[in-house]
């Protein structure tokens, strides 16, 4: 034995690891169910303030939007704005008269909106299309502005419209970085009594604007990423201005099915990523808001660290608990098995109770028990093994009986006598092989093949004594042979079934030997044509079968088969009878498939009288 076996042998490290490996398991399975609930409930959590965080947003942003078209409305509505865009549907042509309508129109407007901070540029459009720069910018330098398609889209709505992305480069600046892109709030200025179109006033916000909802919201050193899209999915403006005019697929890594969840549901989790969305009344745009399930998820990574600290505290405290308990329950059992070595010696002689704790005393007291009734119960178990061999021996004597071979002498007599010679030689040769293999010295464990030769013996004696009355059959299925069984097990069986058989009325008897094989057993059946037991007996007999006891008068020898069967392979093997009055009787014996028995197995059918008690008794007393 290794040291490491010695040191995992003593009983105080194994009580230790005994408690230790249980805590240990039932603190991981915790962990673990709180770790898998916390994180289900920290994301739900997380998620669920992601979407109310994004509400919050698109609140703020339709505020903003909504100022801007207040502001867009009320200047549109202006007595003021309305004659000067009535009086000029084209620019002036002089640069005095083109001042002093900049003039009014700026005066008017900056009063309207009162140099809101939303509001990067505006302007006003003339019904042809020209501009009057009265903001101060030149509207011409927006890239992929059409003036034909916002005067085309307000010819059948007059409220307040938002287009864009556009992206403003001034002249003056060369360099793209310089640009920005912005959001067009047009709205066409309209007569109110005559509900005539004369221009349209154009407020611009600028794309950071949109965005400060989502950057406001989320803390300095977290990365903002959000969309904003329209109906057909095209990106207006994003966190990174890259994707400005492309679909949502060629943002993300989504599939045709992600994007139909992603309009169905105001959130969709893919690749540890949440995408959170929610969906404008004014203007008609999808906001979505990105954040990886990492950064969502720091409180619950924060509360888990805390937790598996305080876990492995809880563990190490317990450990230290659990080697104090293990010293403390070992170390006076170590002390009782030594005295039990010294004891053992000495042939379990009483010892004297030490003055030490109740259980311990208790241990001290049945071991003195102990002691003084394992004479008695060896004493037993030797009178129940010379009982055992009387039994065996008991056996042998009623396995051949004497009348059977009268019975048969007396046959090949009267053969003689009548002059059937060749019969009678032939009887006398079988009976002698009966009785030399069933008498001769050697194993009393057998082939089923040598235990069928001696039954045709046998059978071929009986079938010569009661030609008339009786006859029988043989059916071995090949494979059986090589398994073995105790002799003479199916002699005693065969004669049952013969004298139990045979009717008194003189009517023939019919006698079938069946041998198979059943999975792990091999499955011998006896059947005779006989009268039958009557269902109460067969069950008392089935019950004594089972347990083992009971001799029936006329059966010995099926109990002392079903004995001999269970005591060599086993209680779940043995004899079970089936029967119906008027049809016979059928005795199946099981036995399992064996080519050989061990030495003390079979030694058991072997050993005689005394040597044999006398051997378990000095074995016993010094087990």
């Amino acid at each position: 034995m290794t040291k490491v076996q010695k040191w995992f042998a003593k009983l105080r490290n194994r009580i230790f690891f005994s408690f230790v490996g249980c805590f240990l398991g039932i603190m991981l399975l915790i962990m673990g169910v709180f770790q898998f609930s916390s994180q289900k409930y920290f994301s739900q959590l997380a998620v669920s303030s992601t979407r109310r965080e994004l509400a919050s947003i698109t609140d703020n942003l339709e505020s903003t939007l909504q100022h801007v078209i207040n502001f867009s409305i009320s200047a549109s509505i202006n007595d003021g704005i309305i004659r000067i865009a009535r009086t000029y549907p084209t620019l002036p042509g002089s640069e005095a008269e083109q001042y002093a309508v900049r003039k009014k129109i700026n005066t008017i407007i900056n009063a309207i909106i009162a140099l809101s901070p939303n509001i990067a540029m505006w302007d006003i459009m003339a019904k042809d299309g020209s501009f009057f720069q009265a903001g101060g910018y030149n509207l011409s330098e927006l890239d992929s502005f059409d003036k034909e398609q916002i005067m085309k889209q307000h010819q059948n709505a007059r409220q307040a419209m938002i287009t864009g992305p556009y992206f403003y480069l001034p002249a003056r600046e060369t360099l793209k970085e310089n640009g920005k892109y912005v959001f067009l709030i047009s709205k066409p200025i309209v007569d109110l009594n005559t509900r005539e179109t004369y221009g349209y006033l154009m407020f611009f916000i600028e794309a950071s604007t949109i965005a400060s909802p989502f950057v406001n919201y989320r803390p300095n050193n977290s990365e903002v990423t959000f969309y904003i899209t329209d109906q057909e999915n095209t990106i207006l403006l994003a966190s990174d201005l890259n994707y400005t005019g492309k679909t949502i697929r060629e943002a993300f890594p989504f599939s045709k099915r992600d994007v139909e969840n992603l309009e169905t549901q105001d959130y969709l989790t893919k690749e540890n990523v949440v995408y959170c969305s929610t969906q404008m009344s004014l203007p008609d745009w999808k906001l979505i808001h990105v954040i990886p399930m990492d950064e969502l998820m720091k409180e619950q990574h924060l509360f888990a660290r805390i937790f598996f600290i305080c876990n492995l505290l809880v563990i190490l405290f317990f450990a230290l608990l659990s080697w104090w308990n293990a010293r403390a329950i070992s170390g006076p059992i170590l002390d009782l098995s030594e005295v039990m070595k010294n004891v053992v010696k000495e042939a379990y002689a009483p010892v004297e109770v030490p003055g030490t704790s109740e259980e311990i005393q208790i241990l001290y007291r049945g071991y003195n028990t102990f002691a003084e009734q394992t004479q008695q119960l060896l004493q037993t178990i030797y009178e129940e093994e010379r009982e055992k061999n009387d039994y065996q021996f008991r056996l042998i004597q009623e396995q051949i009986k004497p009348h059977f071979l009268y019975n048969t002498l007396e046959m090949i007599k009267s053969m003689i006598d009548l002059g059937i010679y060749d019969e009678a030689g032939e009887a006398i040769s079988t009976l002698a092989r009966f009785y030399r293999n069933s008498l001769s010295k050697g194993s009393n464990i057998i082939t089923i093949a040598t235990e069928i030769d001696m039954v045709k013996q046998y059978l071929y004696i009986e079938k010569l004594r009661h030609m008339e009355y009786f006859d029988y059959e043989i059916v071995c299925e090949k494979g059986t042979e090589q398994y073995v069984i105790p002799k003479l097990t199916l002699q005693p069986i065969l004669e049952n079934a013969i004298v139990h058989g045979t009717a008194s009325d003189g009517r023939m008897c019919f006698v079938s030997l069946s041998i198979k094989n059943a999975a792990d057993t091999v499955v011998i059946t006896v059947k005779d044509d006989g009268n039958g037991i009557e269902p109460e007996k067969l069950c008392q007999l089935n019950k004594n079968l089972d347990e083992a006891r009971g001799e029936e008068k006329g059966s010995f020898g099926l109990f002392s088969i079903n004995r001999r069967v269970r005591l060599l392979y086993g209680t779940e093997y043995g004899i079970r009878l089936e029967s119906e009055p008027g049809k016979g009787t059928i005795v199946i014996l099981r036995i399992p498939k064996l080519e050989h028995l061990d030495e003390t197995a079979s030694s058991i059918l072997e050993r005689d009288q005394e040597t044999a008690g006398r051997k378990q008794y000095e074995e016993n007393r010094y087990y």
